[in-house]
């Protein structure tokens, strides 16, 4: 056994980063951890071996017992680079009840018991009683919680395990670990030193991402650093850019989007809807539980949609795609690629007609299509669509031609083709797949949930109610979600996709579309083009590529990432956070507290009137950006300077009592009359 007079007596070998790459705790990695106070019981808890009864002893937090908790979770904030927000009940990493311990044995001697993280990053693992903190009834305390807590985010008592500390310095006078001594209120010395060794720092701002924004009980917003990031996803839904190097993510519950960029990046979606794309690079991404879209990109790229009805775009490279249970549609792009559709009824895209590939049979199982988009072999598929038409594999015989499918569809009316022509298709009731392939198709969904792949042509789909799925294809497309949350992908060409009700997911891809969300808080990305993006209500989130684009937020919190182009950006009532990257952007915060970051080079220009509240303005280039006041009580340059006044390395335009400009890294001595435009 060995005896250390240091903080590492208190590392039990867990943290929220877990075994994250070479199976050993990394340290020094600051996290975020979202915590909720339970209203009900957990799954996990109700699988757990705990007695009965105490499982239905599980009470909430008091109100009084809840500022307790965030206090302590305070504490250990303020020591490290740990960031902690509150989700909805149920929704946390660290879930805080109370219960009765004298119901069971295991608990009874306690005051309180909280579990070790117990995740692991790389394998996609999260035991969900991890992190979780029991109390007993009425014992709620900040000495307790401080204790319950450090359980909670990796710590173990001082005098448990190897190594042990040194019975001297065994007191709460030292760590709030030890059992001996009197109740603390305060943090350790060693509980100091613990906490910035396993997660940084105070002030390293919760993972090593460039950018971060916190949309209330929504979405977690995170921007990589460009280097070799990890992260961490919450259970109420996330969008992360991973910029450049070889990212790593496990996304957890929750509708995801998590975009790659350069470098070889692996992704776990978790359960939920989830958009993933690898983008450049040799990228594995994971679907796992859910109805996922996921993108290769270029490289040679592995994807697993896992459970759920998939859509899976491989993109150029020599690709290996695993469909998984439920109905999917794989494409393999460009290159060799290895295509696999698990089970459930899986369909095979290929950009040319029939005949510009020759097809093999092996084993009445195994197709290797061979033509303009390179050699594919495709393993337990159902049926191949081609841009003139859908055939079924089952009824291939080798070395012969075959014939489409019956534009009927099958007995069940569940499968509708078009085939070549303008096509009419309507699903009605019932969970359809209407496949329009080439020409100028109409779709109607129906009530239920429904999958639509267009083809080429210009295609007129409508969702109607359910959570739809609906692949535009080429052409210049019109998509229409309905009711419920839904999936649009514009594929080439000048798209319109409108998300309608709920909260909807808009993919552009190439070409110049409008995307229009609708009611409740859709996610809309933009791929390559010039694109205009409409939120209307709700808290949206923009996530535009190259291009010069155009995007309105609307009433709620919004988050724009616009890349690179000439871009707008006008983010409407509420507290917005606008992201302008290279290129010559306009920004228009609107009303509320918005965050402008106008981004590296190019003449970017603010907009801001009496209306606009307080805008936070970051990487403001003297000389270069220009800020334009329209209808302030500031009309000249003179009364901007007496109305500016310093806070350390930034500086306030003061316009009115309730409008004010901050320029971030920017001082009063710096500004010049170009800086500023007046109307």
């Amino acid at each position: 056994m060995t005896v250390v007079s240091d903080f590492t007596a208190i590392l039990s070998g867990n943290s929220w980063w877990g075994n994250s790459v070479s199976g050993a705790s990394l340290p020094g990695r600051p996290a975020f951890v979202s915590f909720s106070f339970d209203t009900t019981i957990s799954a996990a808890e109700l699988a757990s071996s705990d007695t009965q009864a105490f499982k239905n002893s599980l009470r909430p937090f008091t109100e009084d017992e809840k500022a307790v908790a965030r206090a302590a979770l305070q504490q250990w904030a303020a020591a490290s680079g740990l960031v902690f927000l509150e989700v909805p009940a149920g929704l946390g990493d660290i879930r805080f009840t109370t219960a009765d311990f004298s119901t069971d044995p295991k608990y009874a001697i306690y005051s309180g018991f909280g579990y070790y993280p117990n995740v692991s990053i790389n394998y996609d693992y999260d035991n969900q009683i991890g992190g979780d903190v029991f109390v007993q009834y009425g014992r709620v305390a900040i000495g307790l919680m401080l204790h319950e807590i450090g359980h909670a985010i990796g710590f173990k008592h001082p005098f448990d395990g190897d190594p042990t500390l040194t019975p001297s310095l065994d007191d709460k006078s030292q760590t709030v670990m030890s059992y001996t001594g009197t109740q603390p209120t305060h943090l350790g010395p060693l509980d100091l030193q613990a906490v910035a060794y396993l997660y940084n720092g105070p002030g390293t701002g919760g993972s090593q991402d460039s950018a971060w924004q916190w949309t209330g009980y929504a979405t977690l917003i995170q921007v990589g650093t460009g280097g070799n990031d990890i992260f961490r996803g919450f259970n109420t839904g996330d969008v992360i850019s991973g910029a450049a190097g070889d990212d790593v993510a496990m996304l957890n519950d929750g509708n995801d989007q998590m975009f790659g960029g350069l470098g070889n990046d692996s992704i776990h979606g978790d359960a939920g809807n989830d958009l993933l794309s690898g983008d450049d690079g040799n990228d594995t991404l994971f679907g796992d539980a859910g109805n996922d879209a996921l993108r290769g990109g270029a490289g040679a790229d592995v994807l697993y949609g896992g459970d759920g009805l998939d859509v899976i775009d491989a993109g150029s490279g020599n690709d290996v795609v695993y469909g998984g249970a439920g109905d999917d549609t794989l494409t393999g792009g460009d290159g060799n690629d290895v295509l696999q559709g698990d089970a459930g009824t899986d369909f095979f895209n290929f950009s040319a007609p029939r005949a510009a590939y020759s097809i093999s049979i092996y084993g009445g199982t195994t197709v290797v299509v061979d033509g303009v988009d390179g050699t594919d072999t495709v393993y337990s598929g159902e049926y191949l669509n081609f841009a003139d038409g859908n055939y079924a594999v089952g009824g291939l015989v080798a070395n012969t031609l075959f014939s489409p499918v019956d534009p009927s569809g099958p007995a069940t009316n569940d499968l509708l083709y078009g085939g070549a022509g303008n096509d009419t298709l309507a699903g009605g009731a019932g969970a359809d797949v209407l496949v329009g392939l080439a020409g100028n198709d109409t779709a109607y969904g129906g009530t239920s949930n429904d999958y639509f792949y267009g083809g080429d042509g210009n295609d007129v789909f409508s969702g109607g109610a359910g959570v739809d799925v609906l692949v535009a294809g080429n052409g210049n497309d019109v998509a229409y979600g309905g009711d419920d949350q839904d999936y649009l992908y514009g594929g080439a060409g000048n798209d319109v996709l409108v998300g309608g009700g709920g909260v909807d997911v808009l993919l552009g891809e190439t070409g110049d579309d409008y995307l229009y969300g609708g009611d409740g808080g859709d996610y809309f990305y933009g791929d390559v083009g010039n694109d205009t993006g409409f939120g209307g209500g709700g808290n949206n989130i923009f996530v535009m590529a190259a291009g010069n684009d155009v995007a309105t937020g609307e009433d709620g919190q919004d988050y724009f990432y616009m890349g690179d182009g000439d871009d707008i950006m006008y983010g409407g009532a509420g507290v917005d956070v606008l992201l302008g990257e290279a290129g010559n952007d306009t920004f228009d915060g609107g009303a509320g507290t918005d965050y402008l970051f106008l981004g590296p080079g190019g003449n970017d220009k603010v907009l801001f009137n009496a209306n606009s509240g307080v805008d936070v303005v970051n990487d403001f280039e003297v000389a270069n950006d220009l800020i334009a006041l329209q209808g302030t009580m500031l009309t000249s340059f003179d009364q901007v300077l007496a109305a500016t006044t310093d806070y350390g390395s930034f500086s306030i335009v003061t316009a009115d009592a309730n409008t004010a400009i901050w320029l971030i890294g920017v001082n009063k001595s710096q500004l010049l009359a170009t800086d500023f435009t007046f109307s």
